[in-house]
């Protein structure tokens, strides 16, 4: 039995599709990829190009796909910048450090609006705390979004969430 996916519904810019495979014992769909090599290494930093120094691989979970839990394994490439420095190129479809694409938060997020956190978690198999922190930076994203943009407005706004408890460190990030 063979899986016919249309390259622009799994949105993996950047990636090539290789393989997609059911694993049978850990019941999930595992699609591995590969770094498009028409891509230039770009400095996530600077925004110059580089050049490769490795590739490095990580496995990310995505939303499920025909009824199972899906894994992506991705191929990222390591800029090489100077002697001693070194980062990974940017991926638009995952954070730095995250385990999860954005629809998958995206999902999560939308489900914790219906189930309870404890019901989101059972139904996707992950931790109740990743799914509440998950469920809480969707909400400031949504509400920092819907405020007028002058800082002190944001700066309230982030103060009320520290005061919450729910974060112990927010970033700040310009979307441009």
């Amino acid at each position: 039995m063979g899986i016919d996916i249309q390259r622009g519904i799994l949105g993996l810019k950047g990636q090539r599709v290789n393989q997609i495979k059911l694993d049978e014992q850990a019941q999930q769909l595992i699609i591995r990829c590969r770094r498009d090599k028409r891509r230039k290494v770009i400095d996530p930093v600077t925004g110059e190009k580089g050049t490769i120094n490795r590739f490095v691989r990580r496995q990310v979970r995505d939303v499920p796909l025909f009824g199972y839990p899906c894994v992506i394994e991705l191929e990222l490439a390591q800029v090489f910048i100077s002697k001693s420095a070194r980062r990974l190129e940017h991926c638009e479809f995952v954070d730095k450090g995250c385990r999860f694409t954005h629809r998958f938060c995206r999902m999560i997020s939308g489900l914790c609006r219906h189930m309870s956190i404890q019901a989101v978690s059972r139904h996707l198999g992950v931790r109740w705390e990743t799914v509440k922190n998950i469920d809480n930076a969707g909400g400031l994203a949504l509400a920092l979004s819907h405020l007028p943009k002058d800082p002190v407005s944001i700066e309230l706004q982030l103060s009320a969430r520290m005061d919450t408890g729910h974060y112990r460190l927010i970033r700040l990030v310009d979307p441009k």
